[in-house]
C-alpha cells in the first residue's frame, strides 16, 4: 500500500512538471506568432522631413549649403503610413551660432506623426558650417560693347571711383579680385565719352556696398595723328595717406604713352605730370593698433594729372595703370600705446607719492605727542 501511494505522488509531480514546461513553450510560441503577425501587418519606411533654419546671426553665412532634409525612420500599418507629409518640419535654432563647424539641435514635434506610428530613428543634431561675412575693396573694371567707327581709336580709360566696397562670405570674397561695370556702348562715339554706369554684382551671395554707380571717361581720337611721345620714370606718389602710415608701392614709377600736337608734346616734361594713388580708404586704428581694411592692397588705380594745360594731348596708355601697396605703421605711432601706458604709470606713481606725504605729516605730530607724554 505504501509503495502504491509513493508511485502515485511521483506520477503526479512528473505530470505537473511536464505541464509547466508545456506552458512555457506555449507562451514562447505565442510571442513568436504575435511578433510575426505584427511585422507582417506593420511596414517600416523612411520619411524626408524639411529642415527650417531660424535666427541665423546677420554677420554669419553658410560656408556650404546646409542640410535641407532630415531622414526619419518610422513604422506602422500601411493604412496608418498613408498620411500627408506636407506639413512636416524640423527646426534648427541658430541664435547662439558661431563661426566654424558645429552641431545644432534639430527640434521636432513628434505629434506631427499619427498616434499609431512609431518613430524608430531620427537625427537629434545637424552639422552646419558657418563663416563670417566680411568686407573688402576691389578694383572696378570697365566693360565696353560695340566697335568704334573707322578712323577712331580708344585712348586712356578712367573710372571714378576706381574701387568698390563689397560684402559677402569670407571664402567667396577671397576669390573676387575685380568688379565689372555694366556695358558702355562706344559704337556711336565720335569724341571723348563720359558716362555714368552701374556695377555688376559678382556673386549671388555678395553685395556691392558702394558706389552704386561710377563715372567712366574714355578718350577717343583720330587714328591719323602720328605724333606720339613716351615719357618714362614718372615718379609715383601717395595721396591722402594716413599720417601714421608709410606706403610702399610695387613700382616706383610709371610710363606714359602720349599723342598730340608735336609742338605741345615737346614742351611736356616729367615735372609737369603728377601720378598719384589715392589712399584715403586705408586707415590706422590706434585703439586696436591695426591697419584697416588691410596691410596689403592690390589693384589700386593711378591718377594722372597735368600741371599745365594739355587739352590737345591724349593719353594712349599708362604702364602700369594700377599698383599694389604695402602699408606699415610709423615707429612713433606704433609705440604710442606703450608710451601712453608708460605716462599713465608715471602719473599714477606721482599721485601715490603725493598721497603718502600727508600721511607722513600726520604721523609726525603723533610721534611728538608720544615724546611729550613720556
Amino acid at each position: 500500500m505504501k509503495k502504491y501511494v509513493i508511485k502515485r505522488l511521483y506520477d503526479a509531480m512528473k505530470s505537473a512538471q511536464n505541464n509547466w514546461l508545456a506552458k512555457v513553450v506555449s507562451v514562447l510560441i505565442a510571442i513568436g506568432l504575435w511578433l510575426y503577425n505584427y511585422n507582417m501587418q506593420h511596414t517600416t519606411i523612411s520619411v524626408s522631413v524639411p529642415i527650417v533654419y531660424k535666427n541665423k546671426p546677420s554677420n554669419l553665412s553658410y560656408e556650404s549649403k546646409p542640410q535641407r532634409y532630415a531622414k526619419f525612420k518610422i513604422q506602422g500599418k500601411e493604412e496608418s503610413l498613408n498620411f500627408s507629409t506636407a506639413n512636416l518640419k524640423a527646426t534648427v535654432d541658430l541664435k547662439d551660432a558661431e563661426e566654424g563647424s558645429g552641431y545644432y539641435a534639430a527640434d521636432f514635434d513628434l505629434q506631427q506623426f499619427p498616434e499609431n506610428v512609431d518613430i524608430l530613428e531620427h537625427p537629434e543634431k545637424i552639422k552646419i558650417n558657418l563663416e563670417k561675412i566680411v568686407q573688402k575693396y576691389v578694383k572696378i573694371n570697365p566693360n565696353f560693347s560695340g566697335k568704334l567707327k573707322e578712323g577712331l581709336k580708344k585712348g586712356l580709360v578712367q573710372i571714378n571711383p576706381r574701387t568698390a566696397a563689397i560684402e559677402g562670405p569670407r571664402s567667396i570674397l577671397e576669390k573676387i579680385k575685380t568688379v565689372n561695370t555694366l556695358a558702355v556702348d562706344i559704337s556711336e562715339a565720335e569724341e571723348n565719352l563720359t558716362k555714368k554706369i552701374g556695377l555688376i554684382n559678382p556673386e549671388k551671395e555678395t553685395k556691392i556696398l558702394r558706389p552704386t554707380s561710377v563715372e567712366i571717361s574714355v578718350k577717343i581720337f583720330s587714328d591719323n595723328i602720328e605724333n606720339e611721345l613716351i615719357i618714362e620714370n614718372i615718379p609715383l606718389s601717395a595721396h591722402n595717406l594716413d599720417p601714421a602710415l608709410e606706403a610702399f608701392f610695387s613700382t616706383d614709377s610709371i610710363k606714359l604713352y602720349l599723342q598730340g600736337n608735336v609742338n605741345l608734346l615737346k614742351k611736356i616734361k616729367i615735372e609737369d605730370i603728377i601720378c598719384s594713388v589715392n589712399l584715403e580708404d586705408i586707415k590706422f586704428d590706434p585703439k586696436n593698433a591695426a591697419i584697416t581694411p588691410s596691410e596689403n592692397e592690390s589693384g589700386l588705380p593711378i591718377d594722372i594729372k597735368f600741371l599745365k594745360s594739355a587739352d590737345n594731348i591724349q593719353i594712349l596708355n599708362a604702364i602700369p595703370d594700377t599698383v599694389s601697396v604695402r602699408f606699415k605703421v610709423k615707429p612713433e605711432f606704433e609705440n604710442k600705446k606703450f608710451i601712453a601706458g608708460e605716462k599713465n604709470e608715471q602719473i599714477k606713481g606721482k599721485e601715490e607719492k603725493q598721497e603718502e606725504k600727508p600721511r607722513q605729516q600726520k604721523e609726525k605730530p603723533e610721534n611728538n605727542q608720544t615724546k611729550e607724554d613720556e
